[in-house]
Parts: C-alpha cells; structure tokens; sequence
C-alpha cells in the first residue's frame, strides 16, 4: 500500500483538509484529499498541490481577486467586462464550453491583456468600443490582442465567421437537404434569414451566394 501524509484538518489558504478520496483515474497513486472552502464550496485536491501553496481556494480566490481589479477601474458588472471575462474564459477554460472552438484550437488573449483587464478596457474604449459593438478578431486563425481584434457590429462579425463544423456542404451558407437530395443557399443579415434557391449541385448553390453576399455585404468589405 502506498504511504502518504495524512493531511485530514489541517488548512491550505482557504481550504481545511476534510478526508482522503479516492484519485480519478489520471491521478491514480497520488493521494487525492476532499477540502472544505472558507465560501462554502468543496474541491478536490491532490495532497501535493496543497503542502506547494498551489492550489488555496476553491477558485474564489482567484475569482475575487480578478473582479477587485476591475472593481477598481470601473467596469465590474458592465457588458465590457463580460465580454472581457468570457473572451478569456473560451480561450483558458477547458470546462467552459466554447473552448473547443477557441482555446483547443490554439486561439488565445495576449498576455498584456490577461495579466492586466486595465489594458484590455483602456484598448476598449481608445478604439471605439459602445454597447451595439463586439469584438472581432481581424485574422480568425490568430488570437485576441491589439493587433488583431477591432469593435464591429453583430452583421460584420457574422459575415467574417469560419465555416460551422455541422456544414456538410463543404460551402459556406449551403445546406445539403437529405429529403429531396438538394443543396439549398441562404444567407442572413441583422437576424433576418433570406432563402436563395434550390439547386442540384453544391457549387451552383455556392454561386447564388457568393451573388447574395455582393449585393447584401457590399457595405462591409
């Protein structure tokens, strides 16, 4: 049987040791440790990130200290301050459920912005930011920084999305319908949804498009 350092009642930051519990399956060997938090919350711990100083909370620490800093600047509670915490939540968070279209897929929040929201907020409002806007990233394969991200409406930032991974038509605004064995092309702007035809071929489908977005896009290009 493995030895280990019986840590049951004593305290790490905010977390008092509770029992030993049984290690999930990556953690197999290592002593795993339930902890009560001074906020109420349980966590599981494993015994060595507790004596490091590693882990201290239950993740209120952190929580609390990322809302004082903006509490300071003035944009707690603000739509700019989530979309602060949600850019970097789907870019760091694997538990949240954007990150695999973002943050598994290599895109990321600069440093300058994650270590410090002042700068992000100082970016945001220096380059336009209002309450109609959101943020864009410029170049879809890169990450949020200064030089990649810009404030546009909610039309912009559709026309710029990448191909959805449910698109089996391999086109972008196409649609294969099983039923009638046809490709159908749609587009939308502003939450209405314009229906452009049905089509034998996926490419002629892809034409009437390209044709649609001319005319209905032509202001955004």
């Amino acid at each position: 049987m493995a030895r280990y350092i019986d840590l049951t009642g004593q305290k790490f930051g905010r977390l008092t040791v509770i029992k030993k519990v049984e290690s999930h399956t990556k953690n197999k060997g290592r002593a795993t440790w339930l902890c009560q938090c001074e906020c109420g919350n349980t966590k599981r711990v494993l015994g060595e990130n507790l004596r490091r100083g590693r882990v201290r909370s239950c993740g209120c620490l952190a929580r609390e200290k990322t809302a004082e800093r903006s509490r300071k600047h003035g944009y707690y509670g603000t739509r700019l301050y989530q979309i602060y915490i949600d850019m970097v939540r789907r870019c760091h968070n694997p538990k949240e459920p954007w990150f695999q279209s973002y943050g598994a897929k290599g895109i990321t929040v600069c440093e300058e912005w994650r270590n410090n929201p002042k700068a992000f907020f100082d970016w945001a409002i220096n380059n336009g930011y209002n309450d109609n806007l959101t943020i864009d990233r410029i170049d879809g394969t890169k990450g949020y920084s200064p030089e990649n991200c810009r404030w546009v409406d909610f039309s912009i930032q559709n026309f710029n999305k990448p191909l959805s991974s449910r698109n089996t038509s391999g086109y972008k605004g196409v649609s294969f319908n099983k039923a009638t064995g046809k490709y159908v092309a749609y587009i939308s702007r502003d939450k209405k949804f314009r229906h452009l035809g049905t089509f034998d071929t996926a490419e002629e489908a892809y034409k009437a498009r390209l044709k649609a977005e001319k005319e209905l896009y032509s202001d955004l290009e």
